[in-house]
Protein backbone atom coordinates (compact mmCIF):
# COMPACT_ATOMS: atom_id res chain seq x y z
CA UNK A 1 0.00 0.00 0.00
CA UNK A 2 1.70 3.44 -1.28
CA UNK A 3 0.56 6.37 1.19
CA UNK A 4 0.22 9.79 -0.19
CA UNK A 5 2.53 12.92 1.10
CA UNK A 6 -0.47 13.78 2.98
CA UNK A 7 -1.51 10.02 4.57
CA UNK A 8 2.26 9.41 5.08
CA UNK A 9 1.72 12.73 7.50
CA UNK A 10 -1.01 11.70 8.72
CA UNK A 11 0.48 8.10 9.65
CA UNK A 12 3.13 9.69 11.49
CA UNK A 13 1.24 11.84 13.63
CA UNK A 14 -1.09 9.12 14.41
CA UNK A 15 2.29 7.19 15.48
CA UNK A 16 3.94 9.72 17.26
CA UNK A 17 0.38 9.73 19.82
CA UNK A 18 0.44 6.02 19.80
CA UNK A 19 4.31 5.77 21.01
CA UNK A 20 4.07 8.62 23.48
CA UNK A 21 0.94 6.98 24.75
CA UNK A 22 2.64 4.08 25.39
CA UNK A 23 5.99 4.91 27.06
CA UNK A 24 3.70 7.47 29.39
CA UNK A 25 1.79 4.44 30.39
CA UNK A 26 2.66 0.79 28.53
CA UNK A 27 0.28 -1.30 30.69
CA UNK A 28 -2.43 1.22 30.66
CA UNK A 29 -2.03 1.79 26.91
CA UNK A 30 -1.76 -2.47 26.58
CA UNK A 31 -5.39 -2.44 28.91
CA UNK A 32 -7.32 -0.31 26.26
CA UNK A 33 -5.67 -2.01 23.45
CA UNK A 34 -6.87 -5.73 24.20
CA UNK A 35 -9.50 -5.06 27.08
CA UNK A 36 -6.68 -7.41 29.63
CA UNK A 37 -6.73 -6.32 33.03
CA UNK A 38 -2.80 -6.72 34.41
CA UNK A 39 -2.74 -7.34 38.13
CA UNK A 40 0.10 -5.09 39.75
CA UNK A 41 3.14 -7.27 40.05
CA UNK A 42 2.09 -7.73 36.30
CA UNK A 43 1.90 -4.46 35.44
CA UNK A 44 5.52 -3.52 37.27
CA UNK A 45 7.25 -6.38 35.28
CA UNK A 46 5.48 -5.23 31.90
CA UNK A 47 6.23 -1.53 32.75
CA UNK A 48 9.76 -1.88 33.30
CA UNK A 49 10.50 -3.01 29.65
CA UNK A 50 10.08 0.33 28.92
CA UNK A 51 11.89 1.89 31.28
CA UNK A 52 15.28 -0.26 31.26
CA UNK A 53 17.76 -1.43 28.98
CA UNK A 54 18.17 -4.92 30.91
CA UNK A 55 15.21 -6.80 32.88
CA UNK A 56 15.30 -9.94 34.39
CA UNK A 57 12.52 -11.77 36.23
CA UNK A 58 12.12 -14.75 38.51
CA UNK A 59 8.53 -16.24 38.84
CA UNK A 60 6.81 -18.38 39.54
CA UNK A 61 3.86 -20.63 37.91
CA UNK A 62 0.81 -18.90 36.87
CA UNK A 63 1.84 -15.45 37.62
CA UNK A 64 0.37 -14.36 34.23
CA UNK A 65 3.59 -14.39 32.32
CA UNK A 66 2.43 -15.77 28.94
CA UNK A 67 -0.17 -13.41 29.05
CA UNK A 68 1.97 -11.12 29.24
CA UNK A 69 4.40 -12.57 26.94
CA UNK A 70 1.57 -12.16 24.31
CA UNK A 71 1.16 -8.17 24.81
CA UNK A 72 4.90 -7.50 24.62
CA UNK A 73 5.57 -7.54 21.07
CA UNK A 74 2.88 -5.93 19.60
CA UNK A 75 3.26 -2.65 21.95
CA UNK A 76 6.67 -2.51 21.80
CA UNK A 77 6.57 -2.65 17.64
CA UNK A 78 3.99 0.04 18.21
CA UNK A 79 5.89 1.98 20.31
CA UNK A 80 9.29 1.88 18.37
CA UNK A 81 8.86 2.66 14.54
CA UNK A 82 10.44 1.00 12.76
CA UNK A 83 10.56 -2.01 15.48
CA UNK A 84 11.99 -5.34 16.32
CA UNK A 85 11.40 -8.07 18.76
CA UNK A 86 12.94 -11.64 18.60
CA UNK A 87 11.38 -14.14 21.21
CA UNK A 88 13.78 -17.17 22.53
CA UNK A 89 11.46 -19.73 24.46
CA UNK A 90 13.02 -23.65 25.45
CA UNK A 91 9.27 -24.86 24.57
CA UNK A 92 10.12 -24.03 21.26
CA UNK A 93 6.72 -25.89 19.87
CA UNK A 94 4.87 -24.37 22.87
CA UNK A 95 5.80 -21.20 21.71
CA UNK A 96 5.02 -21.43 17.94
CA UNK A 97 1.59 -22.92 18.49
CA UNK A 98 0.08 -20.83 21.49
CA UNK A 99 2.17 -17.63 21.58
CA UNK A 100 2.32 -16.59 18.09
CA UNK A 101 -1.52 -18.02 17.80
CA UNK A 102 -1.84 -15.64 20.34
CA UNK A 103 0.17 -12.44 19.53
CA UNK A 104 -1.59 -12.78 15.85
CA UNK A 105 -5.11 -12.51 18.09
CA UNK A 106 -3.33 -9.55 20.10
CA UNK A 107 -2.84 -7.59 16.62
CA UNK A 108 -6.51 -8.28 15.29
CA UNK A 109 -7.38 -6.22 18.76
CA UNK A 110 -5.09 -3.16 18.04
CA UNK A 111 -6.25 -3.10 14.32
CA UNK A 112 -9.81 -3.05 16.23
CA UNK A 113 -8.37 -0.18 17.85
CA UNK A 114 -6.86 1.69 15.47
CA UNK A 115 -10.26 1.70 13.24
CA UNK A 116 -12.38 2.68 16.47
CA UNK A 117 -10.23 5.73 17.66
CA UNK A 118 -8.42 6.66 14.76
CA UNK A 119 -10.33 5.03 11.10
CA UNK A 120 -7.17 3.96 10.08
CA UNK A 121 -5.08 0.51 10.46
CA UNK A 122 -2.53 1.99 9.07
CA UNK A 123 1.01 0.05 10.81
CA UNK A 124 -0.21 -3.64 9.41
CA UNK A 125 0.04 -4.78 6.05
CA UNK A 126 -1.40 -8.21 4.85
CA UNK A 127 1.56 -9.92 5.19
CA UNK A 128 0.88 -13.41 5.95
CA UNK A 129 2.83 -14.95 9.44
CA UNK A 130 5.60 -17.60 8.43
CA UNK A 131 5.85 -20.85 11.15
CA UNK A 132 8.16 -18.35 12.98
CA UNK A 133 8.52 -14.97 12.08
CA UNK A 134 6.23 -12.09 11.46
CA UNK A 135 6.85 -9.33 9.02
CA UNK A 136 4.34 -6.56 9.77
CA UNK A 137 4.24 -3.93 7.08
CA UNK A 138 7.78 -2.67 5.62
CA UNK A 139 8.76 -1.43 9.54
CA UNK A 140 8.11 -4.50 11.63
CA UNK A 141 9.21 -7.61 12.27
CA UNK A 142 8.62 -10.33 14.88
CA UNK A 143 11.27 -13.93 15.48
CA UNK A 144 10.98 -16.79 17.08
CA UNK A 145 13.71 -19.08 18.09
CA UNK A 146 14.77 -21.95 19.83
CA UNK A 147 17.82 -22.03 22.23
CA UNK A 148 19.31 -25.20 20.50
CA UNK A 149 21.22 -23.10 17.99
CA UNK A 150 23.34 -20.50 19.50
CA UNK A 151 24.48 -18.99 15.96
CA UNK A 152 21.23 -18.20 14.99
CA UNK A 153 20.86 -15.48 17.79
CA UNK A 154 23.60 -13.66 16.16
CA UNK A 155 22.83 -10.81 13.33
CA UNK A 156 20.03 -8.60 14.47
CA UNK A 157 22.16 -5.95 14.94
CA UNK A 158 20.61 -3.74 11.81
CA UNK A 159 16.80 -5.16 13.23
CA UNK A 160 15.12 -2.42 14.40
CA UNK A 161 18.36 -0.37 14.45
CA UNK A 162 16.38 2.89 13.86
CA UNK A 163 13.54 2.52 16.46
CA UNK A 164 14.61 -0.16 19.13
CA UNK A 165 14.81 -4.40 19.34
CA UNK A 166 13.10 -6.35 22.55
CA UNK A 167 15.10 -9.83 22.92
CA UNK A 168 13.07 -11.78 24.96
CA UNK A 169 14.26 -15.02 26.25
CA UNK A 170 10.90 -17.10 28.20
CA UNK A 171 11.95 -20.01 30.51
CA UNK A 172 15.74 -18.11 30.86
CA UNK A 173 16.93 -21.39 32.82
CA UNK A 174 17.79 -22.95 30.12
CA UNK A 175 19.54 -19.66 28.56
CA UNK A 176 23.26 -21.09 27.79
CA UNK A 177 26.07 -18.99 28.75
CA UNK A 178 26.86 -18.38 24.43
CA UNK A 179 23.47 -17.14 24.05
CA UNK A 180 23.73 -14.77 26.71
CA UNK A 181 26.76 -13.37 25.43
CA UNK A 182 25.43 -12.46 22.25
CA UNK A 183 21.97 -10.74 23.04
CA UNK A 184 24.29 -8.48 25.91
CA UNK A 185 25.93 -7.57 22.82
CA UNK A 186 22.24 -5.80 21.72
CA UNK A 187 22.33 -3.91 24.99
CA UNK A 188 24.90 -2.02 24.05
CA UNK A 189 22.56 0.24 22.56
CA UNK A 190 20.01 2.07 24.96
CA UNK A 191 17.32 1.93 22.48
CA UNK A 192 17.19 -1.98 22.99
CA UNK A 193 16.14 -4.11 26.01
CA UNK A 194 17.28 -7.61 26.69
CA UNK A 195 14.26 -9.22 29.00
CA UNK A 196 14.90 -12.56 30.76
CA UNK A 197 11.82 -14.54 32.41
CA UNK A 198 11.74 -17.65 34.18
CA UNK A 199 11.67 -19.77 37.45
CA UNK A 200 15.75 -19.83 38.29
CA UNK A 201 15.97 -23.26 38.67
CA UNK A 202 19.76 -23.81 37.60
CA UNK A 203 21.98 -21.81 39.72
CA UNK A 204 24.85 -22.03 37.67
CA UNK A 205 23.48 -20.23 34.57
CA UNK A 206 23.28 -16.55 33.82
CA UNK A 207 19.82 -16.23 35.05
CA UNK A 208 19.90 -17.12 38.34
CA UNK A 209 23.43 -15.43 38.75
CA UNK A 210 21.63 -11.76 37.46
CA UNK A 211 18.65 -12.49 40.06
CA UNK A 212 21.78 -12.86 42.48
CA UNK A 213 23.52 -9.85 41.84
CA UNK A 214 26.54 -10.74 43.39
CA UNK A 215 28.73 -10.15 40.43
CA UNK A 216 29.49 -6.13 39.63
CA UNK A 217 28.37 -6.89 36.05
CA UNK A 218 25.24 -8.07 37.17
CA UNK A 219 24.36 -4.69 39.10
CA UNK A 220 23.13 -3.25 35.19
CA UNK A 221 20.27 -5.21 35.39
CA UNK A 222 16.73 -4.55 36.59
CA UNK A 223 15.74 -7.08 38.83
CA UNK A 224 12.35 -8.63 40.33
CA UNK A 225 11.37 -11.92 41.35
CA UNK A 226 6.89 -13.01 41.84
CA UNK A 227 5.96 -15.63 43.44
CA UNK A 228 2.76 -17.79 43.09
CA UNK A 229 1.19 -16.68 46.08
CA UNK A 230 1.13 -13.11 45.15
CA UNK A 231 -1.18 -13.67 42.57
CA UNK A 232 -5.04 -12.28 42.87
CA UNK A 233 -6.23 -16.14 42.51
CA UNK A 234 -3.44 -17.57 44.88
CA UNK A 235 -4.75 -14.64 47.89
CA UNK A 236 -8.39 -15.43 47.07
CA UNK A 237 -8.04 -19.04 47.68
CA UNK A 238 -5.96 -18.52 50.90
CA UNK A 239 -8.70 -16.04 52.25
CA UNK A 240 -11.36 -18.37 51.33
CA UNK A 241 -9.74 -21.14 53.34
CA UNK A 242 -8.57 -18.48 56.44
CA UNK A 243 -12.91 -18.04 56.35
CA UNK A 244 -13.81 -21.63 56.06
CA UNK A 245 -15.08 -21.51 52.77
CA UNK A 246 -12.39 -24.01 51.09
CA UNK A 247 -11.17 -27.25 52.71
CA UNK A 248 -8.20 -28.82 52.18
CA UNK A 249 -10.20 -31.04 49.88
CA UNK A 250 -11.63 -28.69 47.99
CA UNK A 251 -8.13 -27.61 46.78
CA UNK A 252 -7.53 -30.75 45.24
CA UNK A 253 -10.68 -29.91 43.01
CA UNK A 254 -9.86 -26.98 40.62
CA UNK A 255 -13.43 -26.54 40.03
CA UNK A 256 -14.26 -26.06 43.79
CA UNK A 257 -11.84 -23.67 44.25
CA UNK A 258 -12.63 -21.54 41.18
CA UNK A 259 -16.58 -21.48 42.63
CA UNK A 260 -15.75 -21.41 46.71
CA UNK A 261 -12.91 -18.55 46.10
CA UNK A 262 -14.57 -16.44 43.59
CA UNK A 263 -11.29 -16.49 41.23
CA UNK A 264 -10.83 -15.27 37.77
CA UNK A 265 -10.82 -17.58 35.25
Amino acid sequence: MTLTAEQAEEVSKTIMGIRNGIFADPSGAAEKMFGYKFWPRQAEMFDSVWKNNLVCYGTGHKVGKTDMLCCLPVMWLLSHWPGFVLIIAADYRALISKVMATIRARVRAVENYLVSEHGSRFWLEDNVPQRDSWTLGDRWKLVLLSPDTPESVQGYHSEGSQGGSLFIVEEASHLRQEIHDSLMSYADDPRNCVLYLGNPLKQDEPFAEILRQERPETKRWHVGNISSWETPNSVATLEAIKRGELTEADCWNGKEVVKKAGLAT
